[in-house]
């Protein structure tokens, strides 16, 4: 190799380092499994969170919430699959079921409490299933610690606050 090819793109020729593609022909970085399942599990929490808490506010009964729960997670599960291999074909078809996987299971999850309990106590349950959840994303964050914790948190709270208001109108 003489010195003149070490500055190129292996592909196109334009100025780069020699043996490496310049950005324009590098593919997309395939994203990890478990950072997809934050992805998804944060919008299944969420999505949960937005159907709930407002049927609940609102004193619909239990069947509507777990068919607000179950549909939220079909939804999710079609809606989150799809979305991630949209957006990154070249990452396969697994890492995006593990998107839309995580998004239903965090959407219907904290519904199960609704088939057999009532009132505050299904609502109890389903809260303490959604935090245990929501500790399961923080666990999976890229940052760990403390502020994985906290954002995680704060974003479902804010989320549930907002869903909440809704109930109230």
């Amino acid at each position: 190799m003489d010195g003149a090819d070490r500055d190129l793109c292996a592909r196109c020729g334009t100025r780069f380092p020699a043996g490496q593609l310049c950005e324009n022909c590098r593919p997309p970085d395939k994203t990890p499994a478990g950072q997809l399942a934050v992805f998804g599990g944060v919008d299944g929490l969420t999505m949960f969170l937005g159907l709930v808490a407002g049927l609940v506010i609102a004193h619909q009964g239990n069947t509507a919430v777990w068919h607000a729960a179950l549909g939220g997670a079909a939804g999710e599960l079609v809606g989150m699959t799809a979305g991630q291999h949209l957006s990154d074909p070249n990452s396969g078809w697994l890492p995006a079921l593990a998107c839309g996987a995580a998004g239903a299971l965090a959407c219907v999850l904290p519904g199960l409490p609704f088939l057999a309990a009532h009132g505050s106590a299904a609502v109890a349950a389903a809260l303490v299933i959604a935090a245990a959840v929501a500790a399961v994303i923080a666990w999976l964050r890229p940052e760990h610690g403390l502020i994985a914790i906290a954002r995680t948190y704060g974003i479902l709270a804010a989320a549930g606050v907002l869903s909440g208001l809704t109930g109230l109108a």
